[in-house]
């Protein structure tokens, strides 16, 4: 899943060939990481202009559309890819740098990967993912959001092709974070689904097998507008723009960052606060530290 022809590559390496053709031939817009696999999306140099980054902005509840993205020329959504290479769980899932027909032209926002799965956002807010829907230790949810697994528990299924989450369809998605077994997205009106494994609290709520994406109605959330997001194995965070920041999980295995509180569900996290000329525009979390970043307004 390198792509190079080495096994072990100990310092960075350019990729001279990908999908076939000189790796000059497309231009990487992003990048993301699973347990065993990679997956790239690429857009042609045409519509890149031979520009630099082709990643779209961060979004927002305040600065996501359901509209279609205006800087995205026609060859682009005719011509931008995601390709993957690895393998997903199974040994039956593993395959060479592959390109996703249900992907093709389609102009990413973000793309996200947990261990044994992979979320796509367009920029006109749909969420698509594709994957290993339980992944090696079985997920009690499945980690493509798209409703139960119907096969009897002795048959291990194989990864999907992307498809995209009907649970969402009425609710562009603004953000998406991946952890080994969960899923958080952040829709533009501010509110925070979530689904997966709940073991540990780790979606917030009191659903044991969450197969679909749940709207995450706590008491502590709600008038809230939630503009950012992150989980980390059994823990997740979310924050506002103005900077106040609520978590949960963190109760099972190796517990983390949001362990050790009262409550079960969402709790706020006291802290001094940012200036306020600064808002929040990112969330990054680990298993036992997490970092908001704060631009200035303008």
């Amino acid at each position: 899943q390198l792509l190079q022809r080495e096994r072990l590559v100990v310092r960075p390496r350019r990729v001279l060939r990908f999908g076939g053709a000189p790796a000059a031939s497309a231009a990487v817009a992003q990048v993301a990481v699973g347990l065993r696999f990679l997956a790239v999306a690429t857009r042609p140099l045409a519509a890149e202009g031979l520009a630099a980054s082709s990643a779209s902005p961060p979004a927002t509840a305040s600065t996501a559309s359901p509209a279609d993205d205006p800087t995205a020329s026609a060859p682009e959504r005719r011509s931008s890819q995601v390709f993957t290479v690895g393998v997903f769980c199974e040994p039956g899932d593993a395959h060479a740098l592959r390109a996703w027909e249900g992907l093709a032209g389609v102009p990413l926002r973000q793309l996200c990967a947990g261990s044994f799965h992979c979320c796509a956002l367009s920029t006109s807010g749909e969420l698509f993912t594709w994957g290993h829907p339980l992944g090696r230790d079985v997920s009690n949810g499945n980690l493509l959001g798209h409703g139960p697994i119907p096969l009897p528990a002795e048959h291990a299924p194989l990864a999907q092709p992307p498809r995209r989450v009907a649970g969402l369809a009425q609710h562009p998605v603004a953000e998406v974070s991946c952890s080994t077994y969960s899923v958080l997205a952040l829709t533009t009106d501010g509110r925070a689904f979530t689904w997966g494994d709940s073991d540990g609290d780790a979606l917030g709520h009191d659903e044991d097998e969450c197969s679909a994406p749940r709207w995450l109605d706590a008491p502590s959330l709600r008038g809230q507008n939630l503009a950012h997001g992150a989980v980390a194995y059994t823990n997740a965070a979310v924050a506002t723009t103005d900077g106040r920041v609520f978590m949960w999980g963190g109760n099972a295995w190796e517990r983390g960052i949001a362990a050790g509180r009262a409550a079960r569900g969402p709790s706020e996290i006291t802290w001094s606060g940012a200036p306020p000329c600064y808002q929040c525009t990112s969330v990054s979390l680990a298993w036992r530290h997490g970092y908001l970043l704060f631009h200035k307004r303008a």
